[in-house]
């Protein structure tokens, strides 16, 4: 009865520190160590400038209670990363390329992390214990104009040696019909004999050369008609399907898409709500709870447009199936800086052309309700990156998505978006008292 009591009591102990592992888990906590760590890499002495995407991802993770970083690893770390950015900066040949991949190894280890790089993608990104992106270093929105011009221009890159193929048969078909029929002539016309050669064994025997041409030709269409048939059938049912609506719903999706390089984990936790008041100024951190990459930490919506999204952290193909993505080089409502999400026009973000200035959004997160309203929405041409600011203070919100709507086939090489300024919702104490 005695071991009975105790295995209930040590069982119940587990579930109690269970239940309170999971409540704090990735709550905010920002000690001394991790405010050093920021303050040192965004000082102007720093060696290094850094980008603001990557200190801004840099923070997200640092905010979590389950990283812990004591003073030594937060130097040793500081130092480490000056000496990578620089050596990245310098490095031409392969070997030092290779140094600098174990310098940012070296760095990011005294944080938990491991730096990979992804050759199909030219990127690089840091992953935490878990296997979760932390850090990603590709761009925040996609340019689809240069990398998919020939789609532009009609033809994928990858059916050019196609193309070129069926040009190269029909140009052999007509010139060894051209010949055919010329040396048809020329042997009408002829009043040589045919060619006699001997053999080896004395004997001679007649040989007309232009006789076995005209086999030579007999055989090849068997060949060549059959091919060029199925060639052209090819061209025919490729285009048609081109300008289908099936193949410009594809395109739109896939070719318009943000960051597609692989996830480690898909985090499905549920999402929840916050139930809190949306006119409470501030939360404190403690109470915060930081979402991880692929996780639904918020809902958007504007009866007004039409538009009910759900937001995810991070800006992965996946994640644009299921809504709206949030880049992670931004920050989280609340954090006192910019929101960047993106999300397909022809999915969850196809009510922002009908928005208009003054126009009434709500942002409904797992630690708070947000109330935002539209400034102005701009149309932007291929150099995105100029359309936002990381680096302004103050809550705001950026929203985004491929333009133009009507436009169903082909690429959407522009992109609207959307400005929105802070109403109301608390803003975020990093203290923790």
């Amino acid at each position: 009865m005695k071991k009975l009591i105790r295995l209930s009591g040590i069982i119940m102990c587990l579930l109690i520190v269970n239940i309170f592992m999971v409540n704090n888990v990735f709550a905010v906590s920002f000690d001394e160590n991790k405010e050093y760590i920021i303050d040192d890499i965004t000082s102007k002495a720093y060696p290094v400038e850094l980008d603001v995407n990557f200190i801004n991802q840099l923070k997200n993770y640092l905010y979590k209670d389950d990283v812990d970083v004591n003073a030594y690893q937060a130097r040793y770390f500081v130092k480490m990363l000056a000496k990578a950015r620089q050596a990245d900066l310098k490095a031409k040949t392969t070997k030092e390329r290779n140094d600098v991949f174990v310098k940012y190894n070296d760095a990011f280890a005294a944080l938990g992390l491991k730096y990979e790089y992804d050759s199909a993608t030219r990127n690089s990104y840091y992953i935490d214990s878990m296997g979760r992106i932390v850090i990603d270093k590709s761009p925040a929105i996609k340019s689809t104009g240069e990398d998919l011009k020939y789609i532009k221009e009609g033809m994928p890159e990858k059916y050019g040696f196609f193309l070129a193929g069926i040009i190269a048969l029909i140009v052999a078909v007509v010139a060894l019909r051209i010949g055919k029929r010329k040396s048809l002539e020329m042997y009408a016309h002829s009043t040589y004999e045919p060619i006699q050669v001997k053999e080896k064994v004395g004997r001679v025997k007649p040989k007309n050369y232009t006789i076995n041409y005209f086999k030579m030709v007999q055989v090849l269409k068997y060949f060549y008609y059959p091919f060029l048939i199925a060639a052209v059938a090819c061209m025919i049912f490729y285009i048609g399907y081109k300008n289908s609506d099936s193949y410009a719903l594809i395109n739109s999706i896939k070719a318009n898409m943000l960051n597609s390089q692989p996830i480690y984990i898909d985090d499905d936790t549920k999402f929840e709500p916050s139930q809190g008041n949306e006119n409470e100024k501030t939360l404190l951190a403690k109470n915060v709870v930081m979402p991880s990459n692929g996780q639904q930490y918020g809902l958007l919506k504007s009866d007004k447009n039409g538009i009910n999204a759900p937001i995810y952290m991070g800006d992965r193909y996946e994640y644009f199936e299921k809504g709206a993505g949030t880049y992670p080089g931004s920050m989280l409502p609340g954090f006192n800086g910019t929101t960047l999400i993106g999300a397909h026009n022809t999915l969850y973000f196809n009510g922002l052309k009908s928005v208009k200035k003054n126009d009434d959004f709500t942002f409904i997160t797992t630690y708070g309700i947000y109330k935002y309203k539209v400034l102005n929405k701009f149309v932007v041409k291929n150099n995105y990156d100029k359309a936002y600011n990381l680096k302004a203070s103050g809550d705001s919100l950026i929203l985004y998505t491929c333009y133009p709507f009507e436009k169903f086939k082909g690429n959407k090489n522009d992109r609207l978006f959307v400005y929105l300024k802070k109403v109301s919702g608390p803003s975020i104490y990093l203290g923790n008292n």
